[in-house]
């Protein structure tokens, strides 16, 4: 698990681009980053992807190696294909021809002599996909993956992906096309003004309310599937994408938690 904790950057003596992102990954999650162009994503990525560091709060479980796909090449990148494969490979320790399957199911049809500034947008995208595919484990940090896509390739990443987070891979991307909505159990997650907010309009969720211990709350509010949460002096109410309500709870019952009520999000409960 990669856990965020009132993380900030910022560029000089600008404002901050992000501040106070309080965040968990956890193994086997897709989690999806929404928000405007120039608020953070990138940054985000950047930071979880350990290739630059926070400038307030910690970062902690990332580790030696994480696979990184930017959200472009540089223009004119002269490396070929085939010696930037081979080049990830080796700091990846992993066999290259293990790319060799998976470009054939996006249908890569460049050649893989050329130089990686000379391949069109989207067999260069699929050259990347596969240098973030060659690991057999640890993160996937990922900018933009279906940009360039053809519509064959699209379709198919997203069952690429559900595949490595059922091997326990932590996935972090971000996707302005809404592509990965169509994968099960996706969390997505908004910046807005710097700040990590729940991007609520993806998908069915429960509203789970709770009485917990004193320090556990903010543990349960970074929890797997938790969209949003608001607290009075007894109660914590938490909302969680519908396909992680029953982990959530079996979650805070260990925690020491005991469950109020749990309803679909959107509706009005009173209680007496």
């Amino acid at each position: 698990m990669i856990a965020l904790e009132q993380v900030a950057k910022r560029y000089g003596r600008g404002a901050p681009v992000v501040s106070g992102i309080d965040l968990e990954l956890a193994d086997g999650e897709i989690v999806v980053l929404a928000g405007a162009n120039g608020s953070g994503k990138s940054t985000v990525l950047r930071m979880v992807a350990g290739l630059t560091k926070p400038s307030a709060g910690k970062i902690t479980g990332i580790p030696p190696s994480v696979s990184y796909l930017p959200e472009s090449f540089p223009s004119g990148l002269r490396i070929t294909a085939d010696e930037y494969l081979k080049a990830m490979a080796a700091i990846r320790g992993a066999d290259v021809t293990k790319v060799d399957d998976l470009l054939a199911e996006l249908r890569f049809t460049g050649d893989r002599t050329q130089p990686m500034g000379a391949l069109s947008k989207g067999n260069a995208q699929k050259i990347g996909l596969a240098q973030a595919f060659l690991a057999d484990s640890g993160p996937m940090v990922l900018d933009e993956p279906w940009s360039g896509l053809d519509q064959l390739a699209s379709d198919r990443l997203g069952p690429l992906l559900l595949a490595e987070a059922k091997r326990d891979r932590v996935i972090l991307l971000t996707d302005h096309g809404g592509f990965a909505h169509r994968i099960e159990g996706v969390r997505a997650l908004r910046l807005r003004d710097g700040e990590l907010v729940p991007d609520e309009g993806s998908g069915a969720a429960m509203l789970v309310e709770l009485r917990c211990p004193p320090g556990v709350r903010g543990k349960i509010k970074r929890m797997l599937g938790v969209q949003s949460s608001q607290s009075d002096d007894s109660i914590l109410s938490v909302r969680v994408a519908q396909e992680q309500c029953d982990r959530l709870l079996l979650a805070v019952l260990g925690a020491g938690c005991s469950v109020v009520a749990v309803h679909p999000a959107g509706t009005t409960v009173r209680r007496p």
